[in-house]
Order: structure tokens, then C-alpha cells, then sequence
């Protein structure tokens, strides 16, 4: 069978291209990023040009439907739906909405249909929704994390997918089956036949289910999440597409052609009644290919997109290429052993990527392999003059590219929008951005971070990636904290966590307990509890949790904190720090106690005590339960607990003070010190107030990490400014005596500003 080849684009959209879908005219219609709705007129030449936009979404759209044309509606109805929580319902020549269906309490990010016309839509709030007359006749309930793929099978049918791993079976409202087996995210779901269909998954796999429940195939071919998942009745074809930047056609179980795009995501796929495929991409454009000689692009334009391919660049540090197996151009000849093979091929002094096409029997340029050890940074493909590490509360790291000419808004805006993260964040990341970059000439070489860590979406990582986090890293917290001066009047606290992946961490460890210690695991009541917690959470206040917390939630927090072991526990006292924010309930009336239990439960022993496999899940305990206090201090109940139980909080912390094996947690450790300088101040506490300088000593021992300097230099600066007589106990610390030295030699701006502060005390 011929390979498809590029056959028109379709450029218009100003972001990325999240939904297509067509007419009976075989007109495309595409929803994006951009908070827009386009529909495409097919000329004669095969061309296409915008004729209606449907620009009514607040925020950008995720999904898109085509309803088949019925005798109420002979042109069909185009569906959408975005992060407003809507789905707008269009006819195609009006771009005022015919209907706005309202019930979803997060993102809508699926939709489709039943054959007798009935809607199903999919949320992030955990719930499908079934609409007959345009009002809602069923929620399906059954999902513990949002929903990403909904498919109609019949009248009563339907399937849904979900980050939670798992595809359920629905007749009605009835769960009748539930499939397991994808190992992350489920994103896709197209069906085959009556009793066949297929999804795909961040897995990097495509499952082939059959409706009883079997898995009766996976396909393997991608190298990164696969988003999307089609299937083309007329050639027994499947088509998926992903983060790999690549459509593939399966045929027979087997990757048949690999169509590489020039952009870092091809995030959706469909197939045209005339087979074609259409693509859309994070470049914005919707690309489509034939195998019809008739309806291919011109020369010109199939070389230009050849050529857009073959220069992209890839990042030899991400790829999933081994940078071992260079080839000279000879290898070349050799055919490739499967479709979407990889190679690099040194051409000079260039490293080329090549793909294998079993159809065109060939290697095809895919990229320029490009080192990101130069001095811009180069992130997915393109390069940029900073790419921070932004710590977004659960410890997981991600990346946001910024260039000095941007707008520190905007930047911060698209990395929101890009990473699906709540918008309370714009102003906290926009200064973020501003803080630290400072304006550059343009071409200026300046010297940067690190290559990316992937960014998994149902990944839980407490504290994060060491060695992936450096000078330039966010500061993984919330605070009132400015540095023109050393003292500071406020608290520290740490807001910012995901309450959806730290419960589906909590969900994937009692699937382990379940097995190793039965007797202990989760019941039907405290799964519910942990479901009501991840509702409150998503839109959180000390107003709804006043209303909704209770001792129950407490509870089922303290079972897993308390008699779980200790590599299991770390995301539930996670997930305690991020109640404190809304809630003192916990530290309140007989839950003193089990908070009390908890610290001395987990600073039992010194750090130096424990074996090195311990001392990792003991760390990341340690670690959040010092961000729970810090927490404490930002409210009057919190502060009244600690100064009760000062003495054994303090001692937690000199058990641990010495700890450098993790960034993280020191920095959470300092962070807590700060907040009790901050506290005592104008007490006369000199007795803790000299345990404090001591433990600020110890911090300091080969501390590099610029943002715990700088903390630690304000807690000393606070020590001193309050408890004057103390200036001659710090002179006779090594670290402490020296840090106006050690600091004024940092790279960082804002650490030297300390030092020379501290010099005016001392």
C-alpha cells in the first residue's frame, strides 16, 4: 500500500492544536490553545481556507465533536469544550453558541456521542456525563482521577478512560466492567468493531481490548506519551499519535509508517472519509496526508515540510537515541530492521537523526541532533536564554523556557496553560521570572541549567530530582518574603501541591499494602474520603473546607500516616501539609496528639542512625512533616500549637540538622528555622534562640544550594537583629563566623545583598 505524504496545511490558529474533527463535506473542523474553533472550506485544489471561527470559549479549548446530521439538524452540530468547564454547542454556520450545556465542575476534555444522538462528555473533575435534549440524564461516577477519552458504543454503551489508569465499561449509569492494564494515563479510545476497540496511553502503548475485558494485543512503537487513537474502518487501520512528535499506522499488530512532524507534539489525529489523515500539532498547524496521487501538495510544499522535518532539532540529552550508536553515512544502505527506526548518522561535523519507512523502504532526515551543553539552553527543540526548574509543590519538576525579550507574563501564562496548572498561579511564576532573569542583549551567550527531566503526568516525586535542580530553580513555595532587608516581619509557608497526583500516589500504594499487609489497607470508606478530599482541593478555601472537613478525613490521614510503613506514608502527610493551608482542624482537640505521634513516630532516631535504604523514604517523611509545621505558623492556632510543643519540635530538628543528602529536605529544614526565628522574636527566648544559631551553624556545613544560603542568612540576620547579645556567640562559629566571607564570593545576587547586610549587624 502507497505511504501517505503531505497533501495541505492549514495554518490560522495562534496555539496549539488540541481537537479536529470533519463534516460530511469532508471540511475539518480544529479547536486550540488559542480559545477558538476554526472550520475549513475544501476548495478544488485540495486546499483549505478558514471560513467560520468560533471564538466564544473563556480560556482555551481542549476537545471537539462532530454531530452526524440528523432531520433536526441536516449540517450536524460542532461541540466543544475547554478549561471554562462548558460545552458549547454550534451549528455550523452560526458562531453564536445554539447551545451552552453547564455541569461539569473542571475542565471538559473529551466529548462524544451515542448512535441514537445522545452527547458524553469528559472531565477533570472525575466524571462523564451523558446529555439526551441538551440536559444532563446521567453522571457517571467511578474514576478517581480526571477523565481524558469518552467513547459512544451503543444507545446505553459507553466507555470512558481516565488518569487513573483504567477504561470503564457503562451501561447507563452502571459501571459493568472495569479494564486494567495501562501502566499511566489512559488517553485515547477508538472502537474497532462491536466488541473491539483500542486505547492508548502515557504509557507510550496502544492496547487492542476486546468488550469482555481481554487485552488481546499492545503495540509498542512510541517513544513518549501517545495522546490520540483513530481507526480507519475502510483499511483495518489504526493511527495514533503523540508526544514522540509522530503519527503512526498500525496494520496487522505492526507499525506500518512513522510520520515525524516539525513540532514537539502532535496532539490529536482523525481519519477523513476519503482515508486521509489529518493532524494537529503544538506548532499550531493542522497538517493533512494522503495516499491519493490526486489530492497531494505540491512538490514545493512536500519539500518544504520535508525539509522543516529533517532541521528540526532534536536534544541528544532527551532523545531516545543512544548516543553510543553514532553511524557513518554508510550505514545508510543497510535497511532498517522496523518502521520508525532510529539512527544517528555523522555527517561532518553534524549528528543527523534518520527514521526507517518500511513503506518507502528508505531512511528519512527526521532532525539535527543538537548538544544542550552549549550556552543557550535548548528545550524541546528550540533554544532559549533561561529554562528554569520550576518545583510545583509535590517535588515533581518542571521545565519553563523563557527568553529576556518575552513578555514575564506571557511566559508564564503559556507555562500554565501548557502543564494544565491552576490559574492562581500566574502572578507567583510572572515575578518568579522577573526576579530571576535580567534583561540581555540579544545573541548574548549566557550560561544555563541543565537538560529537561520529563515530565510525567501521573508522576508523584517527593522533593524531586537532585541533580536535576540548581541555581536557577523556583522556589517551591509560597511566602511574603522580600530581601532588601535581612529581617522579615512574615512566615514562610508551602501552598503550592497537587492534590490529584498526591492521592493517586496514595490510591497506587494501598493496591501494594492490599497485598502486603492486608489488614491495614484502605476500605470502600476511606477510598470515599480520599475522593471527597480530592474534590474539596479543586477549588480550595478556608470557607469550604470549614464547611466540608471533618474528623473523618483526619482520620483516614492519620491510619495511613500513622500504621502504614514508612516508605508509604510521605504523600499522605503530603497531603496533611496541603489541608493545613485551609484547616487547623488537624492540630485541634484530641488530633494534637496523633501530630504529636507523628513527629516523634519519624525523629525517633538521629538521620546517621538509620541505613541508607531507610534514611531515603525516612528523608521524604521528614521532609513533608517539616513543611506541615512550617505551614502551622501562618495562623494563630498553628503558632499556639508549636510554642506548646517548641522543645519537641526543636529536637526533631536537631536530630536531622546534619542531613545533606537531599536538597529538598534541607530546604524545608531551613525554611522551618526561619519561621521560628521569626517567632520568638521579641520574646527573650535566648534559650531557643541560641539552639537555633547552632542549628543554622550546622545547616551552613558545605551548603551550595544559593536559595538555602539565602534563607539561612535571614534567619541569622533575624537571630541577630532581635537578640543583640548574641553577636558574640556567633563569632565563635566556624560557619556562622565566616558566612559574610563565604556569601560575598556567591554567584548570586541576592545571597551577596545578605552578606553585606549581615556585615552592617555583625
Amino acid at each position: 500500500m502507497e505511504s501517505y505524504k503531505l497533501s495541505a496545511n492549514l495554518m490560522g490558529h495562534n496555539l496549539d492544536v488540541r481537537g479536529i474533527d470533519y463534516d460530511q463535506n469532508n471540511n475539518i473542523v480544529s479547536a486550540s490553545r488559542d480559545s477558538t474553533v476554526i472550520s475549513w472550506k475544501k476548495n478544488i485544489d485540495n486546499t483549505y481556507e478558514p471560513e467560520f471561527n468560533y471564538a466564544f470559549h473563556k480560556g482555551y479549548v481542549i476537545c471537539l465533536y462532530y454531530l452526524k446530521p440528523n432531520s433536526q439538524y441536516p449540517k450536524g452540530l460542532i461541540l466543544s469544550g475547554g478549561v471554562d468547564k462548558t460545552i458549547n454547542v454550534f451549528e455550523p454556520e452560526s458562531t453564536e453558541p445554539l447551545y451552552i450545556l453547564i455541569g461539569h465542575d473542571n475542565t471538559v476534555s473529551s466529548i462524544s456521542s451515542t448512535p441514537d444522538g445522545s452527547i458524553i462528555s469528559g472531565s477533570w473533575d472525575n466524571t462523564a456525563k451523558i446529555w439526551k435534549n441538551w440536559n444532563c440524564q446521567y453522571t457517571l461516577k467511578g474514576h478517581t482521577l480526571a477523565i481524558w477519552a469518552v467513547l459512544g458504543l451503543s444507545d446505553n454503551k459507553v466507555l470512558t478512560a481516565s488518569a487513573d489508569k483504567s477504561i470503564k465499561l457503562w451501561e447507563n449509569d452502571k459501571c459493568l466492567h472495569t479494564f486494567v492494564g495501562h501502566a499511566d494515563c489512559v488517553r485515547g479510545l477508538a472502537s474497532i468493531s462491536d466488541n473491539k476497540f483500542v486505547s492508548c496511553s502515557n504509557d507510550g502503548s496502544l492496547r487492542i481490548w476486546d468488550i469482555n475485558g481481554d487485552c488481546l494485543n499492545e503495540l509498542y512503537s512510541h517513544t513518549a506519551f501517545v495522546y490520540c487513537v483513530k481507526y480507519n474502518a475502510i483499511t483495518d487501520e489504526i493511527i495514533s499519535c503523540g508526544e514522540d512528535r509522530t503519527i503512526k499506522i498500525w496494520k496487522d499488530n505492526e507499525c506500518k509508517q512513522t510520520i515525524s512532524h516539525p513540532a514537539v507534539s502532535v496532539w490529536c489525529v482523525q481519519v477523513l472519509q476519503n482515508g486521509d489523515i489529518v493532524s494537529g500539532a503544538s506548532d499550531n498547524v493542522i497538517r493533512v496526508f494522503t495516499r491519493s496521487t490526486e489530492r497531494l501538495a505540491s512538490d514545493e510544499l512536500i519539500k518544504q515540510f520535508e525539509d522543516s522535518v529533517s532541521n528540526f532539532a532534536v536534544a541528544s540529552d532527551g532523545s531516545n537515541i543512544d548516543k553510543n550508536e553514532i553511524k557513518d553515512k554508510s550505514f545508510l544502505d543497510t535497511p532498517g530492521k522496523k518502521d520508525g527506526q532510529v539512527a544517528m548518522i555523522k555527517n561532518g561535523k553534524d549528528v543527523e537523526a534518520y527514521q526507517w519507512s518500511n513503506t518507502d523502504q528508505k531512511w528519512i532526515k527526521v532532525g539535527v541532533v543538537v548538544s544542550t551543553s552549549s550556552n543557550k539552553t535548548l528545550f524541546e527543540g528550540k533554544e532559549y536564554d533561561y529554562v528554569f526548574d520550576i518545583d510545583i509543590g509535590d517535588g515533581s519538576i518542571l521545565r519553563l523556557p523563557y527568553n529576556a525579550t518575552e513578555n514575564p507574563y506571557q511566559a508564564a501564562q503559556e507555562f500554565i496553560w501548557k502543564h494544565e496548572l491552576s490559574q492562581d498561579f500566574l502572578d507567583q511564576i510572572a515575578m518568579f521570572i522577573i526576579n530571576n532573569s535580567k534583561p540581555v542583549v540579544l545573541d548574548q551567550n549566557t550560561t544555563k541549567s541543565t537538560a529537561a527531566t520529563p515530565f510525567t503526568s501521573s508522576r508523584y516525586v517527593p522533593g524531586g530530582d537532585n541533580n536535576s535542580y540548581n541555581s536557577t530553580a523556583a522556589t517551591p513555595f509560597t511566602c511574603n518574603l522580600t530581601y532588601n532587608l535581612v529581617m522579615i516581619d512574615g512566615y514562610t509557608i508551602f501552598k503550592v501541591g497537587d492534590a490529584v497526583k498526591i492521592i493517586s500516589k496514595i490510591i497506587e500504594f494501598n493496591d501494594k499494602i492490599k497485598i502486603e499487609i492486608p489488614e491495614k489497607s484502605l476500605n470502600d470508606d476511606d477510598i470515599n474520603t480520599l475522593s471527597e478530599l480530592n474534590t474539596m482541593f479543586e477549588n480550595p478555601s478556608v470557607e469550604s473546607f470549614k464547611k466540608v472537613f471533618n474528623q473523618k478525613h483526619i482520620n483516614t490521614i492519620k491510619k495511613i500516616c500513622i500504621e502504614w510503613p514508612v516508605n508509604y506514608r510521605f504523600p499522605c502527610i503530603d497531603l496533611l501539609r496541603m489541608c493545613s493551608i485551609y484547616t487547623a482542624q488537624p492540630i485541634q482537640d484530641n488530633n494534637k496528639e496523633f501530630i504529636i505521634e507523628l513527629l516523634k513516630s519519624n525523629f525517633s532516631v538521629s538521620s546517621k542512625d538509620i541505613s541508607n535504604e531507610s534514611n531515603k523514604f525516612s528523608v521524604n517523611c521528614r521532609m513533608f512533616i517539616l513543611r506541615f509545621i512550617s505551614n502551622l505558623f501562618a495562623s494563630k492556632i498553628g503558632r499556639d500549637f508549636i510554642n506548646e510543643n517548641i522543645n519537641l519540635i526543636i529536637d526533631c530538628i536537631e536530630k536531622t540538622a546534619n542531613d545533606n543528602s537531599n536538597k529538598f529536605f534541607k530546604f524545608a529544614l531551613i525554611t522551618t528555622i526561619l519561621n521560628f526565628t521569626v517567632l520568638i522574636k521579641g520574646t527573650d527566648d535566648y534559650e531557643h534562640a541560641f539552639q537555633l544559631l547552632e542549628l543554622l551553624n550546622n545547616a551552613m556545613e558545605n551548603e551550595t544550594f544559593s536559595d538555602n544560603q539565602f534563607r539561612i542568612g535571614i534567619a541569622v540576620g533575624n537571630l541577630l537583629h532581635y537578640y543583640p547579645s548574641m553577636k558574640e556567640a556567633a563569632s565563635l562559629l566556624n560557619n556562622v563566623s565566616s558566612i559574610i566571607s563565604l556569601y560575598k564570593q556567591s554567584a548570586d545576587e541576592k545571597v551577596k545583598d545578605v552578606a553585606m547586610e549581615l556585615k552592617q549587624l555583625l
